[in-house]
């Protein structure tokens, strides 16, 4: 979904913004300046935002609670990938900081809107809220005709630049008299002010941004939820491998014939949890809510521990494949293995196992477990990058 015209954006915000200062204490869905844009309220839906580039240039960025689903990929998407060397890159990191959910943004170069590459069905764009910021002025209005000519009026004067004292009283001659406004000439005084600033008034300059000079060094990607965590320090192992090793000399027979005698021939993969609750040690395959039942939980406690060694560690993915010849066991110590599908963890378990190993077992994925992702964002190679396999947690 392509957004509209920046123009359009920009004159339905504006006149929004507008209509909830002249309004304050009225349910307008309104829009606030934010640093050199604009950007509606929040209420309870989702939000966006618009600003003008310098150059003829603009992005809108923004999030719908109920469509967005960014927030819910793993590994996290970076929204920003791809984005112009003018691309005004402070601007929108505090915006993705202060908001949490952004969930898609675009950027305009005088002609087109561009993205970044989404994953799956993951898309959005602004979505208009002309109706609803009309119903909640014209519900405190005693005549709707008269409240839809004066919010037209309104409209026309914004996209024309031309908005005035004029414009803004006759919003109030519709009003009920308990909702307008105890002292009119101080509030049209204000509305007028923003209009000034917002470019909505005979020969005033819209606010622009700067442009941006090129990609900050050293950027990271937003995280929008605690799981997107996992899914980076996930997308961090699938890409390493294992460290040189001694073949493992236990044999897991029990687990192999507990495997045998309560599911038959198949195969299993578990990963450690790190919970201090009997039954819930070992997470069973990527399945949600799937755990080790007690019994089996115990039988790979013991072969993990079996196995143990005080500097190398434990592993923290293991395999039993039971066939009518006999079984294989495959462990994984220091990466996600191919078969681990997904990309959820248990971090708990492994800051656990990380930090019982001597510091040369480690590793170099270890560092992002005491990392704080969540605050400082993911490192862009630990992002979603199109054609990479993603899983959405979206219901």
């Amino acid at each position: 979904m392509q957004p509209d015209h920046p123009e359009e954006l920009w004159n339905e915000a504006a006149a929004h913004a507008l209509l909830g200062a002249a309004l304050p204490t009225e349910p307008i869905i309104t829009f606030e300046e934010d640093g050199g844009g604009l950007r509606r309220v929040e209420f309870g839906s989702g939000s966006w935002g618009v600003a003008w580039v310098e150059g003829g240039r603009a992005v809108t960025y923004g999030y719908d609670l109920d469509y967005s689903t960014a927030r819910h990929q793993l590994p996290p998407v970076d929204l920003l990938a791809g984005a112009p060397d003018w691309f005004p890159w402070d601007y929108v990191h505090a915006a993705q900081k202060d908001m949490q959910l952004v969930s898609w943004v675009y950027w305009w170069d005088g002609e087109t809107w561009e993205r970044a590459e989404y994953p799956g069905d993951m898309n959005g764009g602004p979505d208009s809220g002309s109706e609803s910021s009309y119903d909640g002025y014209a519900d405190g209005c005693e005549d709707w005709d008269e409240a839809r000519e004066a919010y037209d009026a309104l409209m026309t004067a914004v996209k024309a630049r031309a908005v005035d004292a004029a414009t803004i009283e006759a919003l109030y001659a519709p009003l009920e008299e308990d909702v307008r406004p105890s002292d009119p000439a101080a509030t049209v005084a204000r509305v007028l002010e923003l209009a000034r600033r917002l470019g909505a008034t005979p020969g005033t300059p819209r606010p622009q941004l700067p442009a941006g000079t090129g990609e900050p060094a050293g950027r990271r990607v937003h995280i929008m939820d605690p799981e997107q965590v996992e899914g980076a320090i996930a997308k961090a192992m699938r890409n390493a491998s294992e460290l040189d090793r001694p073949a493992p000399t236990v044999v897991p027979d029990e687990v192999a014939a507990w495997v045998r005698a309560n599911l038959g021939e198949t195969s299993i993969e578990v990963a450690y949890t790190g919970s201090d609750r009997h039954g819930y040690d070992y997470k069973l395959g990527t399945g949600w809510g799937r755990m080790a039942d007690a019994e089996l939980s115990a039988l790979l406690d013991a072969w993990r521990e079996r196995e143990a060694d005080p500097e190398r560690g434990r592993w923290t993915h293991a395999r039993i494949t039971v066939t009518a010849d006999g079984f294989t066991a495959d462990r994984s110590y220091d990466h996600l293995p191919a078969w681990w599908e997904g990309f959820r963890l248990h971090l708990p378990g492994l800051r656990a196992e990380m930090a019982s190993r001597a510091p040369q077992w480690r590793p170099s994925w270890s560092a992002l477990l005491d990392d704080d992702l969540a605050l400082k964002g993911a490192p862009l190679e630990l992002a979603w990058r199109p054609g990479e396999p993603f899983q959405s947690l979206a219901l």
